[in-house]
């Protein structure tokens, strides 16, 4: 199989084949250019191609969208993997060219997963949700405003009318984001299943299903927790440096978010987490600690509710956990 890295800006594409003479393509990132990029690899190669390419904001999905529909095997990687991987290169200069070229290599030597994109209905679900929670974030931000002090009646109107508007945003958004839930059947009964676990609310259910891409490919928790960034980060070398453990936070932000404010129920009213957490607090565990710790029981719990497609059950922790 044949590595193609593909580097993505906002208006074009580099594209690097990793072939004996080792092609290279620049194009435009629309519709014209991948069709232009598919017809340049059907020129250049007959074998099975697997193309590579970086997380970059939203830059990336119109692209992998396009190729995993022609059948190409499309893989998505952390843009820190690259960078990291490029400094072991030992490269020296960085251009668009260079960094598909690095993609390309990382490719064919790591061979990352497949991607698998997310059905159509829970992808609008995702990006609905995205765009209430920043609307949410302006809101608090012009409230904050508003209590910053003495203001000017024409300023203190103007704010007043930005939180009406806001607020009018974000109850059509949740009006249109119900009614694409209530036309995906398996996805409304997967979200009411995550709700009957006690700290999990429809916002972190919502999160939990969009957020986590491909949840049925992942082999093992482990590999979930270290997606959303929970695992642990150790720093030991010798006799000297012993650093403190710490959450590796090298995964989803918007999963922890969720998980910390889940967790902060969780303590209070899953008898699976609190009991986990007495457990902790008994050892004398800093509360940091044991709410880290929490978020993860939290998520296990969550992918054993949608792994059995059953309700949350205190009599089963032990299977649960």
């Amino acid at each position: 199989m044949i590595s193609l890295g593909i580097d993505i800006s906002k208006e074009t594409v580099d594209c690097y084949l990793l072939s004996e003479r080792g092609r290279k393509l620049h194009a435009d990132n629309s519709d014209s250019g991948f069709r232009r990029i598919e017809k340049w690899l059907n020129q250049h190669t007959e074998s099975e191609v697997q193309i590579c390419m970086e997380a970059t904001g939203k830059l990336w999905e119109p692209l992998a969208e396009y190729f995993c529909d022609k059948g190409f095997a499309v893989s998505v990687v952390n843009p820190v993997q690259i960078k990291n991987f490029g400094k072991s290169l030992l490269k020296r200069s960085k251009t668009d060219a260079i960094d598909a070229e690095v993609i390309a290599q990382f490719c064919k030597l790591i061979q990352p997963k497949t991607w698998t994109p997310l059905p159509d209905v829970v992808r609008k679900i995702r990006n609905i949700e995205r765009h209430i929670d920043a609307l949410k974030t302006d809101r608090t931000r012009t409230v904050n405003r508003t209590e910053s002090g003495r203001l000017d009646e024409p300023v203190s109107i103007s704010l007043q009318r930005q939180i009406e508007f806001i607020n009018n945003e974000i109850l059509l958004l949740e009006q249109a984001r119900d009614l694409l839930i209530k036309s995906e059947p398996q996805f409304q009964n997967d979200l009411a299943l995550l709700q009957t676990i006690p700290g999990v609310g429809l916002i972190s259910a919502l999160t939990f299903l969009t957020e986590i891409s491909g949840l049925d490919s992942f082999e093992s928790l482990r590999e979930v927790e270290s997606y959303c960034g929970l695992t642990p980060e150790l720093r030991e070398s010798g006799t000297s440096v012993r650093g403190r453990p710490k959450m590796s936070k090298k995964g989803c932000r918007r999963l922890r978010k969720v998980f910390y404010m889940a967790s902060l129920s969780a303590v209070r009213s899953n008898p699976a987490i609190q009991k986990f957490a007495t457990k902790l607090a008994e050892k004398c565990k800093p509360r940091k600690v044991i709410l880290c710790a929490a978020m993860r029981k939290l998520l296990r719990i969550m992918m054993a509710i949608y792994r059995t497609k059953t309700p949350f059950n205190p009599n089963h922790l032990s299977v649960l956990c």
